[in-house]
């Protein structure tokens, strides 16, 4: 907070320039995956107490990846598992079905390297991350090997009651 109290016009304006750049990126990204994959309703289940949809993600023949992040699309196949009251996505499994290289051969991500990515419902369409786990063999610009799992939770998550009226004065009128 005082970093950002003194910033100049200048650097906020920077700041929020690359935030917004970033963004960008991360969005065509996300843009990708319904040209990437084929998506098939596989059933219906509870996942966490919730009604979900489960839906299977494998790659589209002939998908050409319109960004090098995307590139490892052709090469995963995943399932997704979407709540049926909001659709967002409460978790999804990932795995590589053969060797992607990312970025010129800067980065090999193995056969076999798995992720998954569970999320929490804690508001009203608000998702937030609660558990990521992979399993990865890597080789990163020709010269070294990383290989291993890592998990992470997340937990504890609270609504900030000073926000809950700023966020109920912004849904619609019934």
């Amino acid at each position: 907070i005082e970093q950002r109290s003194q910033e100049t016009p200048e650097e906020r304006a920077r700041r929020l320039a690359d935030w917004e750049k970033k963004r960008r990126r991360q969005r065509e990204f996300l843009d990708e995956v319904p040209a990437a994959f084929n998506f098939r309703l596989a059933g219906e289940t509870t996942y966490n107490g919730r009604p979900c949809y489960v839906i299977h993600a494998e790659p589209r023949p002939g998908y050409k990846p319109g960004s090098l992040a995307a590139g490892f699309l052709r090469k995963t196949r995943g399932v997704l598992w979407i709540d049926k009251e909001d659709y967002g996505w409460a978790r999804l499994e990932a795995e590589a079905f053969d060797d992607v290289s990312l970025g010129l051969f800067l980065v090999r991500v193995h056969k076999g390297t798995r992720v998954l990515l569970e999320q929490t419902r804690i508001a009203e369409r608000m998702w937030l991350p609660s558990r990521t786990d992979a399993a990865a063999t890597l080789r990163i610009a020709l010269i070294k090997w990383i290989g291993g799992e890592w998990q992470y939770r997340y937990s504890d998550y609270r609504l900030d009651p000073y926000e809950a009226p700023v966020a109920a004065a912004r849904r619609a009128p019934e």
